[in-house]
């Protein structure tokens, strides 16, 4: 499964030039998609303020008619959930001292819950561990877990089989 992160979902749902692309390169391959509840809070909560920031109620009209589109376009997406297996990713990768946004470490913690694969252009400059050894030494990139990207590394996407991973790319 194919986990779109918030930026993807927007270029895909937005209609830019670069969501385009996007969606011409998966739309023949057709994987499983799916996104996080994450990403569905983070969409509903920029509508909510862009409604609740005008007070003339003919001025929300057009962010509730987006709202409104919004939550249609959700129905159409596999949702995965916050849940306990989540939490407690989060929590070990937070007394591991990982620095990345907490709403992006969500969404990663999400994905590698549910063995599904991130899409996330997100670059993070912090030190590699093992995922299944303890947190000891790489072996290879298989068993890289989201703690983060080596400076000059780009962050590609998280593949997560049965001992999880980052895709890097130099």
């Amino acid at each position: 499964m194919l986990v779109l992160d918030t930026d993807h979902f927007s270029e895909w749902e937005g209609g830019s030039v670069a969501g385009v692309r996007f969606r011409a390169r998966l739309e023949p391959a057709r994987p499983d998609m799916a996104l996080t509840v994450i990403t569905v809070e983070e969409q509903m909560r920029g509508w909510l303020a862009e409604i609740h920031r005008h007070r003339d109620p003919h001025r929300q009209v057009s962010p509730y008619g987006k709202l409104k589109r919004q939550v249609e376009a959700f129905a159409e997406w596999i949702v995965l959930p916050w849940d306990d297996e989540s939490a407690e990713l989060f929590t070990g990768f937070r007394r591991q001292g990982v620095r990345i946004g907490s709403m992006d470490l969500k969404i990663g913690c999400i994905a590698l819950a549910h063995h599904a694969t991130l899409l996330t252009r997100n670059t993070i400059e912090c030190a590699c561990a093992c995922w299944s050894s303890g947190w000891g030494r790489i072996r290879h990139c298989a068993e890289l877990a989201i703690l983060g990207v080596p400076r000059g590394w780009r962050l590609r996407g998280l593949h997560l089989g049965s001992r999880g991973g980052l895709l890097l790319q130099r």
